[in-house]
């Protein structure tokens, strides 16, 4: 269905509410009435923004826009080159599929499950099937074949309008270079898109703060007079809370005012006297310790502003305080989960690029020991020969042949010690990096526990915030809540087949290190086999099952942990932390 007349509005009334989100943003940003499906939105995009693109006064740059970026002008070539990703790519986008696309479970189906499923994807994506269930997993496979981040405006599991952050997920060889900054669509509930443009192009991406950013927000948008007060405050007495209300700042007794003069505590002329500027905090005190209803309203928002430094003189430990009032409780187990994440980054890109350079380091080592091997195994099958000669011609020489003999053996002896060495110190030197790898992997999974134990946290305390403030009766949100929750599942599983290859590489590495301790020595009876197993490592280009191991774990981690980042803290940096520490 396709419209661009105004009247189309009446057929899509949630577009009322797009265009008012838009220009809070920016007066410069307005929502097109077309819907069209993804590629096709996509396309109408890319054309809009290259056309607002400046002319290079060279010519090298708008060269290379029509040479590149200027294929995706059309919605089938975008969708082959997608179809093309998914095929070329699988391990790099086959283990997080099961992340993005919906209603998709392989943890308890047959081996190939994954693998059948995934093939499924790219026949259906071919022919333009189930692209609502693929949807956000032909985000980010368009937003890597483009090489330009996507910023869909969604309405999330709450009901509220949020920006999502889709970004290209891993470099490869014909990716373009990125020449448009980021693109904006609106993607309704039923997975139709509407193109959102921005007539200065210059202007500054969207925000998007993911499912941390949505829960604050639910939190910020209660209203202060639904804050829980312990009765650890109410209960004060009355110098206490005299002094309590001393502590606070103009803008606190400004906001506290306000309140007071909206509920009738206070007349206009009060407000002014109390607000104005140097005015004596003595009236706004006693008010405070004579009035409850005036006191609550204080503790309220002293509570919402998080002021630790005025409350905690009064509540004995802070830590006790802060489980017995649920605004603060909440708002803790957002900068619990936000910091855990914020540390499992930290674990996960160490691990990663110690998994990257060990594979590349295994991948050179390898190149050594192959040219070590060719050498040895060379001089081996001379020796072998002189050996052979020796004994052969010894009747014939009456036994003086047999120096040919000792001599291929002391050959044999030095090429062999050669290739043995070689190969222990590559077996010696890869199980130290696969040491520090499991060490390193440990510690990963320690921080992965911390955020599974953070979002369990977050999730129970605001499914409990949901069920208090919204309508029980209201089916709809209780489907859209629940599901919802089980993307906290689907997070806490992100990574859980490393440790299977992880696991096939220390046995690659262990087989190593008994080939070195066993092989080596036997060189000199094995060295033709040797060198084929050196020819042939030549044309793998040197490659090692362990290194490969190794580089496959690292790009898979580091797709998966974008897409993680992305869905929990938008496109905040994974090297920040989104709360400051307390």
């Amino acid at each position: 269905m396709y419209s661009k007349n105004m009247d189309s509005l009446t057929s899509f009334p949630q577009l009322n509410n797009v265009r008012t989100r838009l220009r809070k943003d920016s007066e410069n940003t307005v929502v097109q009435m077309e819907e069209l499906q993804l590629f096709e939105c996509l396309a109408n995009s890319i054309e809009f923004t290259l056309s607002r693109l400046p002319d290079r006064n060279n010519g090298t740059d708008k060269a290379e826009v029509s040479n590149t970026i200027r294929y995706y002008k059309t919605s089938e070539n975008i969708k082959t080159r997608v179809v093309d990703l998914l095929k070329k790519h699988p391990k790099q986008l086959q283990p997080v599929f099961n992340i993005l696309v919906d209603n998709v479970h392989m943890q308890d189906e047959p081996k190939d499950h994954g693998e059948r499923m995934y093939d499924m994807v790219i026949k259906d994506c071919r022919m333009g099937y189930n692209y609502q269930i693929y949807v956000k997993l032909f985000l980010y496979a368009a937003a890597t074949c483009i090489n330009t981040p996507f910023y869909i405006l969604e309405i999330n599991e709450i009901g509220d309008l949020q920006w999502a952050y889709y970004q290209p997920l891993f470099r490869y060889e014909e990716q373009p270079r990125c020449v448009i900054k980021y693109l904006t669509m609106y993607m309704s509930p039923m997975k139709t898109f509407f193109r959102i443009e921005h007539h200065d192009i210059s202007a500054p991406a969207p925000i998007a703060t993911g499912l941390l950013g949505m829960y604050l927000k639910m939190l910020k948008g209660r209203t202060i007079r639904a804050i829980d007060v312990p009765n650890v405050l109410l209960d004060l007495p009355a110098e206490s809370k005299f002094q309590l209300c001393g502590s606070c700042n103009t803008d606190i007794v400004r906001q506290c005012c306000e309140l007071f003069r909206v509920l009738g505590l206070i007349q206009m002329e009060d407000f002014r006297s109390m607000t104005v500027h140097r005015a004596s905090k003595d009236t706004f005190q006693r008010l405070g310790a004579n009035s409850p209803d005036a006191f609550q309203i204080v503790c309220q928002v002293v509570i919402s502003r998080r002021e630790k430094t005025i409350l905690a003189p009064f509540v004995g430990r802070w830590e006790s305080f802060v489980s017995s009032c649920n605004y603060l409780r909440q708002f803790q187990a957002l900068v619990a989960l936000d910091s855990a994440v914020y540390d499992r980054n930290v674990a996960v890109i160490a691990f990663g690029n110690s998994c990257l350079i060990g594979g590349r380091e295994f991948d050179e080592r390898r190149k050594k020991v192959t040219t070590a091997v060719i050498s040895s195994s060379s001089f081996g099958i001379v020796s072998g020969g002189l050996i052979i000669a020796g004994i052969v011609l010894a009747p014939v020489s009456f036994g003086t042949s047999l120096g040919l003999s000792i001599a291929g053996g002391a050959i044999g002896i030095g090429a062999g010690a050669t290739a043995g060495t070689a190969r222990t110190v590559e077996a010696v030197k890869r199980n130290k990096t696969m040491k520090l790898i499991k060490t390193q992997q440990a510690q990963m999974h320690k921080k992965e526990k911390d955020v599974a134990d953070s979002m369990r946290d977050v999730e129970n305390l605001f499914q409990v915030f949901v069920r208090n403030e919204q309508d029980a009766e209201n089916e709809e949100l209780e489907r859209s809540w629940r599901g919802f929750l089980a993307v906290g599942s689907a997070l806490r599983a992100t990574h859980g087949g490393f440790g299977i290859g992880l696991a096939a590489a220390q046995m690659t590495a262990s087989a190593a290190t008994l080939s070195a301790a066993v092989l080596g020595p036997l060189s000199l009876v094995l060295d033709i086999a040797f060198l084929t197993e050196a020819a042939y490592n030549k044309a793998k280009g040197d490659k090692t099952n362990t290194g490969e191991i190794l580089q496959s774990i690292a790009e898979t981690m580091g797709t998966k942990s974008k897409i993680f980042n992305s869905i929990l803290r938008g496109n905040f940096d994974v090297g920040s932390k989104m709360f400051k520490d307390n």
